[in-house]
């Protein structure tokens, strides 16, 4: 591989380049079954570069070397090689960044937890078997197992000290800020009772334990379970929603900020939505990756069809029907308070010919009809006050601000971009051939200035 003009080592084959914040350059070169980590065109540990990993500022690094069958695996962290296991998994840095931690199979009584190089010691006959960072990385605590059988007394482990025990629990989930705990027990009728901050919560006759998970900032909780008819409830800080006969793959999910959640299933032959504990209409059919959350969590969008039509499902409310709208086009705005997306109904040319004109609706008002829309589609200024697209109608481009049509271009080449006095620039390229010129567009007033 070539780097910035200069040849590095030579390898049969290259694995994954990643560029690092502070300008280094990491890849994975192979020889046969050898793999090896090289930064900068300086090669590391030879036979290393399994799971090639960074922290979340990407100045730190880690990975395993050596090779699986020979038993002898170590961890690379920031080039400087571990002592050597017979299994690593689990290859892990804290959130902060400053902790490394892996999983080692040491022994017939099970899994051990490596912390920053020390193998973690069992704690009051509790073998360690993980460890949990809080995001904050002000807390490491460790669970401790006292059998491999399943269902087995448990214990939370902090400063050497077991701090809480959970007898005959089947799994047990810390909270991302490593201060709320639930776990799951079997009850004497032979179900599965989940026990959260101490509280009990309903039998029920088996759960999903794929689909336990707090959510970001550890204010939610939730897992699905399903009763002696089979029959799905997603349970969210201990109230259990709606009985579904199916439930989405990866459902339910939390907004990014933590905030909100939603989850979809099935009754029957059609779908419903959840969001926040209200349910959203039937449908007939439902675009499951098109489900967005605003910025604030308390509102959620998506498409479903009623009937052949399409339309976008807005806090339970069902907007206009289209023929189609895009999946990836659904956006609210950084204040929440506004809904875009892109849709089409079939028109006529004239001829019989259906032909798809694409249209806008911000906040459900439909804005002109173009022959094209995007690449990009809805973006709004850091204010929310006003919004724009690119658009073309035959062999023209445009970018369309608050419904305004801008100059047309033979295409639009760079951005647009929101500048920090609040302009709005992007360049479209004018005219064709030897006469095509690139011009800049600058647009006053777009969004705030001192950003």
């Amino acid at each position: 591989m070539v780097l910035d003009g200069k040849p590095g080592p030579e390898f049969q084959f290259f694995g994954g380049a990643h560029l690092c914040p502070n300008g280094e350059v990491a890849y994975v070169g192979l020889n046969g079954f050898n793999a090896q980590v090289v930064f900068n065109g300086v090669p590391e540990i030879e036979q290393g570069g399994s799971e090639l990993i960074f922290n979340a500022d990407g100045k730190r690094h880690a990975y395993i070397a050596g090779r699986a069958r020979s038993g002898a695996l170590s961890v690379v962290v920031d080039g400087k090689q571990s002592e050597r296991f017979n299994t690593i998994d689990h290859l892990q840095f804290s959130p902060d960044g400053h902790h490394v931690s892996f999983n080692t199979y040491l022994d017939e009584s099970g899994y051990r937890v490596v912390v920053d190089g020390a193998l973690i010691p069992p704690v009051d006959g509790f073998r360690i078997s993980r460890v949990y960072f809080s995001g904050d990385g002000q807390r490491t605590v460790f669970l401790g197992e006292k059998s491999r059988d399943p269902v087995g007394d448990k214990a939370l482990i902090e400063n050497g000290k077991v701090v809480a025990t959970f007898p005959s629990s089947y799994w047990v989930f810390v909270s991302p800020d490593c201060r709320r705990v639930a776990y799951s027990k079997v009850t004497a009728n032979r179900g599965i009772q989940v026990v959260l901050d101490g509280i009990a919560h309903p039998e029920m006759a088996s759960i999903d334990f794929e689909k336990v998970r707090f959510s970001a900032v550890s204010r939610h909780f939730s897992y699905v379970g399903q009763d002696n008819q089979q029959r799905w409830s997603v349970v969210v800080d201990g109230a259990a929603g709606p009985k579904l006969d199916s439930l989405a793959v990866n459902h339910p999910v939390f907004s990014p900020a933590g905030d909100g959640y939603a989850y979809a299933g099935k009754v029957g032959a059609e779908w419903v939505v959840i969001t926040n504990g209200v349910i959203g209409p039937k449908l007939t059919a439902l675009t499951l990756e098109s489900l967005t959350f605003s910025p604030d969590g308390r509102q959620a969008a998506y498409i479903g069809k009623i009937g052949n039509a399409e339309n976008v499902v807005h806090s339970t409310r069902s907007g206009p029907n289209f023929a189609a709208i895009r999946p990836g086009s659904v956006a609210f705005s950084p204040d929440s308070k506004h809904l875009a997306y892109v849709a089409s109904n079939d028109d006529e040319n004239g001829r019989g010919k259906k032909i798809k004109k694409w249209r806008v609706i911000v906040d459900g008002v439909s804005g002109p009809d173009f022959s094209e829309i995007g690449p990009r589609h809805v973006i709004y200024s850091s204010d929310s006050r006003h919004w724009g697209y690119i658009a073309r109608q035959e062999r023209h481009e445009m970018f369309v601000i608050d419904g305004i049509e801008g100059p047309r271009f033979s295409s639009i080449e760079a951005g647009p971009i929101e500048c920090s006095d609040g302009r709005l620039e992007y360049m479209g390229f004018d005219g064709d051939g030897d006469k095509r010129k690139l011009v800049r567009v600058k647009v006053k007033g777009f969004g705030p200035a001192g950003l």
